[in-house]
């Protein structure tokens, strides 16, 4: 029966109990940390050697990650916002599946887009999005007739901004679409946004001094970007989403032009953006990195593809898209646990450090791997002008993987030198994982008399 609702409840258990045996202890991204941070900043819990200041990013991960700690205890609690996002999305796409008569099992498709069940594992704003987008699909387009629908529509929309600002763009065509629906309740969807829409605002007044404040991200937006993204983008919605914007060609799917906007909207300004994962990350890693960015167009899409004529009409279909969505989930879930562990020999290296404080050549890299999930030591980046005189430890990360880390590398092996010759360097630890990520400890001797001077 298409409307059974026993499917995502199975694999509503089945995903669960896989999770939480390979639930993450590390985080992938070096972002997440000041997520973490601000979390624990709310909380009244701010790491003491970490930033004074709010990170910047919108409030959302944090508050969510926040109200998570809050009721465990655990820092490590916070990865569940990414888990339970994900759950969110699956089961609002399931019941607006069955109040159209669709097949259910298209509420799995999402699965298919392998970056983002490996982004279930991070403290970060994507999954989330992907959550609310789906959870707004299932109020506007499943009961936007009703007073109450349209209301919590527009607070999803609304609630959108407090993780990401860009998600605008893909409510945005259905909040205006809303006034030329013969049967619509725009007043009250407008209404929920506002409601939405205000708390971040007033969350940008209260922390920057400003409703308009948007945390700049040091990357420029330019037409030269656009065909390159674009390329990758088509290819991430089709390949890595079978079929995923071929789904769009049906124009008898509800809400057609509404979408059509959303997707173009969304993929014209991460075309223009000049961010470029793959020259940062590497190939792996930033096929995740820049795929994360169209999460939130994918519950979308898997609407559209349960209305696609000749697709998803077969019990073979409907089994393989089952199937496959498992599968795909505990492969991520199962290759995320290994590779904590991986990065957690590097962590107990660090760690069993006879030192409070850590100095660090590479600083970003290093707070995957001591910050507030694992140690409240002091993590500290090494510059040439702030060198203790007395003995300390230092560490290095370098990876090979991108064109941005050769130079990293090559900046911090300068530095390296140049500390050779003035202080004793005793190496203690060298480990390289299999992904390239390649620690180096030394405990550095004091200074001598004539260079105190």
């Amino acid at each position: 029966m298409t409307s059974d609702i026993r499917l995502p409840a199975a694999w509503t258990l089945f995903a669960a109990a896989l999770y939480a045996l390979a639930w993450p202890t590390h985080v992938l991204i070096a972002d997440e940390v000041a997520y973490l941070d601000d979390a624990l900043r709310l909380l009244g819990r701010a790491p003491v050697c970490g930033p004074t200041a709010w990170s910047g990013y919108p409030p959302g991960v944090a508050l969510g990650a926040a109200a998570l700690i809050a009721l465990t205890g655990r820092p490590d609690a916070a990865f569940g916002l990414g888990f339970l996002s994900w759950l969110t999305g699956v089961w609002a796409l399931a019941l607006l599946l069955r109040r159209w008569r669709r097949p259910v099992v298209w509420a799995f498709y999402p699965a298919l887009f392998v970056p983002g069940l490996l982004l279930t594992r991070t403290i970060m704003s994507d999954v989330p999005s992907l959550g609310l987008a789906a959870v707004f699909l299932c109020a506007y387009a499943g009961y936007g007739h009703r007073q109450w629908g349209a209301l919590s529509a527009g607070l999803c929309a609304g609630a959108a901004l407090l993780f990401r600002e860009t998600n605008l763009l893909w409510a945005l065509p259905f909040l205006v679409g809303a006034f030329w629906r013969p049967v619509s309740c725009a007043g009250w969807l407008w209404a929920g946004f506002a409601l939405g829409a205000g708390a971040r605002l007033q969350w940008a007044e209260k922390c920057f001094g400003s409703i308009a404040y948007i945390r700049s991200p040091g990357v420029d937006f330019s037409l030269t970007h656009l065909p390159g993204n674009l390329a990758f983008y088509a290819i991430a919605l089709t390949v890595l989403c079978p079929g995923g914007l071929f789904f769009l060609k049906n124009k008898k799917m509800p809400f057609w032009p509404e979408t059509v906007f959303a997707v173009v909207a969304l993929l014209l300004l991460y075309g223009i953006y000049g961010y470029d994962a793959f020259a940062k990350s590497g190939s792996l890693k930033g096929l995740v990195l820049q795929g994360r960015f169209v999460l939130p167009l994918i519950p979308f899409l898997a609407f559209a593809g349960a209305f696609s004529e000749g697709i998803g009409a077969g019990r073979l279909f409907r089994w393989g898209l089952l199937g496959l969505s498992a599968g795909l989930f505990a492969a991520a879930q199962l290759a995320g646990q290994a590779y904590n562990h991986r990065q957690q020999m590097l962590t107990e290296a660090l760690l069993n450090l006879p030192t409070h404080t850590h100095w660090s050549l590479s600083y970003d890299e290093s707070r995957k791997y001591l910050n507030a999930l694992h140690t409240t030591a002091c993590l500290r980046p090494l510059y040439e002008d702030n060198l203790p005189h007395e003995a300390f430890y230092l560490h290095l990360f370098t990876r090979d993987d991108s064109a941005d880390w050769h130079k990293k590398n090559a900046m911090s092996t300068a530095v390296l030198s140049r500390l050779q010759n003035q202080r004793h360097l005793t190496s203690l630890f060298d480990h390289t994982l299999p992904d390239g990520t390649r620690l180096r400890i030394w405990k550095v001797a004091e200074s001598g008399p004539l260079q105190r001077q």
